[in-house]
């Protein structure tokens, strides 16, 4: 039991030492940077979300103009208007 009180003991003084050693400028600093590094996380995970599903849409859209234009090929013959 000692060698957890002890190991709390010191662990918390020392994360207290660190702590109290900040100004409110290291904290705003902190603060602020941790909120950037979240904000740029957050908007390139959403980015990547976005540009998969246009990804999916453009090959969606790429798919049937190809069939389409099999289709023509295959009915131009057939469809065609005589003169």
């Amino acid at each position: 039991m000692d060698r957890h009180t002890s190991w709390l003991s010191y662990s918390s003084a020392w994360l207290l030492t660190c702590l109290g050693a900040w100004t409110l400028q290291d904290w705003a600093t902190l603060i602020g940077v941790a909120l950037a590094l979240g904000t740029y996380l957050n908007n390139r995970y959403y980015k990547r979300r976005e540009d998969h599903r246009r990804q999916e849409l453009h090959n969606l859209q790429r798919q049937q103009l190809t069939e389409r234009q099999r289709k023509q090929r295959t009915q131009g013959g057939q469809n065609a208007p005589t003169e």
